[in-house]
């Protein structure tokens, strides 16, 4: 029976320990150089598969698991720094597909550590910019948006918040990567919400830094504001460096009605519940104080419609100071 040069070669492995030394240690010479031949064309394959190419693999079987592309990199570990003809790593191409092949990131990144794969501090090439867009794989796994075409929005952001999370266990992904590197801002949209908020979850501070200036984007990030800063009405009222609060922000940038149509919808399903009506211990006033303490009639609506949730805080006994009594009761003479 005739036996192919990949079939031989197996079967010399399996009766390898029963030869001799000196002959096992020329097989292992010989088999190092070949795999070493090898990592341009074994490379190429990767590419492919990781890029989705299934055609130019020749079918579906191809289609390798996790586990046969760790086998592979393991056995040719040169093939996770070959380039293709866009100047991307492997990890790259993978990190922008889908299904099981975007899966294989973590372990790519584990696997090119071992490796140095894009140099000192690129985490296996999990920090590497594309040539073309200067976009990393950590920055595509976490703010890439399927396109126009493709309807499963929930399970594309699922799938990918999975991939964030197992990254993180093998601490590939850090806090401070979500500043760094604008993760929170630039997953800010209705696509990519499970890692918007994973990412709002984690460090929550990084919501302090910005305001936004898309609509559904301004939705997204009140409503994560409004779960971790309920007693500063999620920030609504925070200035910025010219002195614009984001809920003037929201006015002039979307208009009245619909500026507030959002913020009362981000208002009424608030996580915070009951904290955004209650006095804050430390201040001692209560949420409707603040929005009434600037002074800027554009707020009215956020205070009449916090005092009409809780109308008992208006007889707290600071509400009986003089100026925030004046204060209220010309606000209430305003134009309806």
């Amino acid at each position: 029976m005739d036996y192919t040069g990949t079939e031989s070669l197996l079967r010399l492995l399996l009766i390898e320990k029963y030869l001799s030394s000196t002959l096992r240690r020329k097989i292992n010479e010989k088999a190092t150089n070949f795999l070493e031949d090898l990592t341009d064309d074994v490379g190429g394959f990767l590419h492919m598969v990781l890029g989705g190419l299934v055609d130019e693999v020749d079918d579906e079987e191809h289609m390798c698991s996790e586990d046969d592309i760790r086998t592979l990199v393991q056995c040719v570990p040169g093939t996770l720094s070959i380039k293709d003809d866009c100047g991307e790593f492997p990890i790259y191409n993978a990190s922008f597909s889908w299904g099981k092949r975007v899966s294989c990131v973590p372990m790519l990144a584990e696997e090119g550590m071992k490796h140095n794969v894009g140099g000192d501090g690129m985490r296996g090439g999990l920090l590497c910019e594309s040539e073309d867009s200067a976009e990393t794989p950590l920055t595509e796994i976490a703010c890439n948006n399927p396109n126009q075409y493709d309807a499963d929005y929930a399970m594309y952001d699922l799938f990918r918040l999975d991939i964030i999370k197992r990254l993180r266990e093998m601490g590939l992904l850090k806090k401070e990567d979500i500043r760094k590197y604008n993760l929170l801002w630039d997953s800010c949209y209705d696509c990519s919400s499970q890692r918007f908020n994973y990412f709002a979850d984690w460090d929550p501070s990084v919501l302090k830094e910005q305001q936004w200036d898309q609509y559904s984007a301004f939705q997204l990030a009140l409503s994560a504001t409004l779960r971790h800063y309920p007693r500063e009405l999620g920030l609504l009222l925070l200035k910025d460096d010219e002195g614009e609060t984001s809920f003037q922000m929201a006015r002039n940038q979307f208009g009245k009605e619909f500026a507030w149509k959002a913020i009362k919808k981000c208002l009424d399903e608030s996580s915070g519940g009951s904290n955004i009506l209650e006095k804050d211990p430390q201040t001692n006033m209560y949420p409707f104080m603040f929005a009434a303490a600037g002074g800027d009639t554009s707020e009215l609506d956020l205070v009449y419609y916090l005092v009409r949730r809780n109308p008992l805080s208006l007889l707290s006994d600071y509400c009986s100071d003089k100026n925030t009594a004046t204060y209220m009761t010309c606000s209430g003479k305003r134009k309806r």
